[in-house]
Formats: C-alpha cells, structure tokens, sequence
C-alpha cells in the first residue's frame, strides 16, 4: 500500500496514485489561468476603447463571469482550476517534483512555487464564494491586508520588502520576455511551425505586459510603506487603473489589456505543452 515519506534530501515522497495527478491538475491550472487572463484583458480593453466598465482584478474578471449565464458554473469551473494549480504549485514546492534540489536557487524557485499555491488557493476561495454568490469579500481589496500588515511589528519592512519582491518578479518577467526564457519549460519538439511562431509571439507579448503590471504594483507597495498609508497599496486592477490616468492612458491600457490577453492564451500553449515533472 502506497506511504507518504520523506527522502534523504528532505523532499517529500508522493505516493503513485498521487503522483498520477500532478500532470492533470496542473493542466486544469494552466487552462484556469487562460481564463482568467483572458478575462481580465477583455475588461481592460472594454475600459480602453471607452465601452464600458473600469479595469479590475482576478476575483472582478470572475465576478464578471458570474453575471454571464451559465456564469456560476463558469465561476465554480474557475475555482476548481486554480486550486489544481495551487495544489500542483504546492506538489513543485514539497515534493520538489521537478528536481530542484536544496541549493540556494533551487530553495528560492521552491519557495516562489509555495507562494504561488497560497496566492492561487485565496483565488480559488474567492472564486468559489463568487459562484455563490456571497462576493470577493473584503480582504479581496489590496488596502485591507496592507492594512494589516502595517499594523504588525515591523510592518512597513515587511510590506516594503512585498513590493521589492513584486518589483524583482517584473524584472524576472522582462528577462524572461527578452530571452525567451520561457520556452524552456515547453516541449517545443511537439510544436510544429507556425504554433511555435505563435507560442514566442504570445508569449514574449504577454510576459512582457505581466512583468509591467508587476512592476506598478510593486512600486506603489514600497509607496504603501513609506508612507505607512495602506490607501497606496494597487493590485492588478489598480494597476491597470493607474496607467488609464495617465496622459495618452487608453493607449496604454489597451497594449497592456492586448499583453493580458495574449498571456491567457499563451497559458493555453502551457497546458498543452508544458513539461511537468512527477
């Protein structure tokens, strides 16, 4: 009968019928993930072309789902696919199921994937109470946990050093959109041509448009902290509301929202494509 363990490098030991699902799990994450960028890049290009509505986060582009028909059962699907990639996230981070070792690099790639599975659980509760029905809540809105982060002893340190760490992620994005670093992790021999062509296209566009976003909310988090003023704090919808207030904003808005977009469907290449280890 298949045992939980603990290997001689500390990494935890998945029994074979779990490992069975880090492959499907993570599939159903990356197409969650489609939807979901997708989504929030159609909205932000709604509010740019001047049609309607205001730019928004993860749980607005699922609360936006709900007001479709169908639209719970769209919102719970949403949920169900975020908590398969937060337990996949989780899988890479324990399990240290792609081999990464306990080296300085491997620890840090280990713990950005267990941070990674927190962020993308709180979606998926989110997204299961907006199929309820019962809203975000909340502590969806980015002032209320910088709020209390502030108040916690050292505070400001903590949520300065969230913003270096967002500020850090976009810089890693902006590498990874110039060197396409991305591609590595996909089984690019299955590709032919033309999806190959379009993988780079998407995908360098859309990581581009990502690491910009986390670099905004990175630097309004320093902000946060500086001035000791949650009020500061932006999440993704901020974000893109802030480059909306700026001179020539639509134009800008609409490239980021198109980058949005073209990371959801670029996430849609990962499911197919992405190498995941067991």
């Amino acid at each position: 009968m298949p045992r939980w363990g603990v290997a001689s490098s500390a990494r935890v030991v998945l029994p074979a019928p779990v490992r069975r699902w880090v492959r499907p799990l993570a599939r159903a994450g990356f197409l969650a993930k489609a939807a979901v960028y997708v989504a929030v890049g159609l909205l932000a290009a709604k509010a740019a072309v001047g049609w309607g509505g205001r730019p928004t986060d993860t749980p607005g582009a699922i609360a936006a789902v709900r007001q479709q028909p169908g639209g719970a059962l769209a919102a719970a699907a949403i949920g169900l696919g975020l908590l398969a990639y937060a337990a996949w996230q989780a899988a890479r981070a324990l399990a240290d199921t792609e081999h990464r070792g306990r080296g300085a690099a491997g620890l840090a790639s280990r713990g950005e994937s267990l941070v990674n599975a927190l962020v993308h659980l709180a979606l998926a509760l989110s997204a299961f109470a907006i199929a309820l029905g019962l809203g975000a809540g909340p502590s969806a809105a980015p002032g209320a946990w910088t709020a209390r982060a502030l108040r916690a002893p050292a505070g400001a340190w903590l949520v300065g050093l969230a913003g270096l760490g967002f500020a850090a992620a976009a810089v890693q994005q902006l590498w990874k959109a110039a060197v396409v670093e991305f591609e590595k992790d996909l089984a690019v021999d299955r590709m032919g041509a033309r999806a190959r062509m379009w993988m780079r296209r998407l995908g360098r566009f859309g990581v581009l448009a990502r690491g910009l976003t986390f670099g905004i909310i990175g630097v309004f988090l320093v902000r946060a902290a500086r001035h000791a003023d949650p009020g500061e704090a932006r999440n993704v919808g901020g974000a893109l509301r802030f480059l909306q207030g700026q001179e020539h904003g639509a134009l800008f808005l609409g490239v980021v929202a198109l980058g949005l977009v073209s990371y959801g469907l670029f996430a849609l290449f990962e499911a197919r494509y992405r190498r995941i280890g067991v």
